[in-house]
């Protein structure tokens, strides 16, 4: 053989072999997506040990095939796992190992990582610890020229701590200027903006703009109507939000109707643990839970 055909040959089988490794990352990607899928199916449904295999075998295939987009989601919703657990240590010791592991191999992601990791503390009750962090976040974030969604989640986080301190006026402020500038930017992250107009609410009502409060609950309402998702988990927590915001100033006929809407949609996803609440007319109704914890962005 001559040494002309000798490289094309091996050009071709190189080729070849190019061709075979983007095939069987194509399937590892699949696979991937399904275990996440299949982990997001049983969280929702409470079934944290079955989530915790589906994102472990996520976590592990990404790492094998290098993937380290896959590899920081599937990670990213293992520690949300440990965190609706209580598993605060294993929580905070992968944040920690994520941390370290996103400055060495993906330094593009580290904001979003310090906030996921600020979020975990937060939930630990390590507040001063979680605000140093969220600090070095938001220094990066006025420091570099950072998506607009991205200043936004560290807003987000530091409004939601300022809200598990009881500081609502505190968290009030920083929600507003969260809202500010993903409405600025008409932001199509519905799902970021819904969490923000229920804490915003909330944190009006608790510091008697009852009036605001409501504006945000509607509103919130109103987003889901625009993106056709009146019928999601996040959804249905708006309108418990709302509910109970309704059932403690008296009108109860307005909160069980939100309350049965809720429930429905919960029943739809087959979410079971949740708690209830009789409203006058005996009828027995979803209660509303404020579970909107800033954990990622991912």
């Amino acid at each position: 053989m001559s040494k002309t055909a000798t490289v094309i040959l091996l050009l071709a089988l190189s080729g070849f072999l190019s061709g075979l490794s983007a095939l069987a990352y194509t399937q590892a990607e699949k696979e991937i997506r399904a275990s996440i899928k299949k982990g997001e199916e049983a969280f929702d449904q409470n079934d944290f040990i079955q989530s915790e295999e589906d994102f472990s075998s996520a976590f592990r295939d990404s790492r094998q095939h290098s993937l380290i987009g896959f590899e920081i989601a599937a990670h990213e919703r293992l520690i949300q796992t440990y965190v609706a657990e209580k598993k605060f240590s294993e929580a905070e010791s992968l944040s920690k190992s994520e941390l370290e592991f996103v400055k060495k191999s993906a330094p593009h992601f580290l904001m979003k990582q310090l906030c996921s990791y600020a979020s975990v503390l937060t939930r630990a009750r390590k507040f001063p610890d979680a605000e140093a962090i969220y600090m070095k976040a938001k220094k990066l974030s006025d420091d570099q020229d950072c998506d607009y969604s991205d200043k936004a989640l560290v807003l987000l986080g530091l409004g939601n701590l300022r809200y598990k301190l009881a500081d609502f006026q505190g968290a009030q402020d920083y929600f507003a200027k969260a809202l500010e500038l993903i409405n600025n930017y008409s932001y199509e992250g519905y799902e970021q903006r819904s969490a923000a107009n229920c804490m915003a609410a909330f944190c009006n009502a608790e510091v008697g703009d009852d009036g605001k409060a409501e504006e945000l609950y509607k509103d919130n309402i109103s987003l889901h109507d625009k993106y056709q998702r009146s019928d999601s988990v996040g959804f249905a927590r708006g309108l418990s939000d709302y509910g109970e915001f309704l059932v403690a100033r008296n009108r109860l006929a307005e909160a069980e109707a939100l309350f049965k809407q809720a429930y429905e949609v919960f029943q739809k996803y087959g979410i079971k643990d949740k708690s209830a609440k009789e409203c006058p007319s005996g009828s027995i109704v979803l209660k509303g839970n404020r579970r909107h914890d800033f954990i990622t962005a991912s």
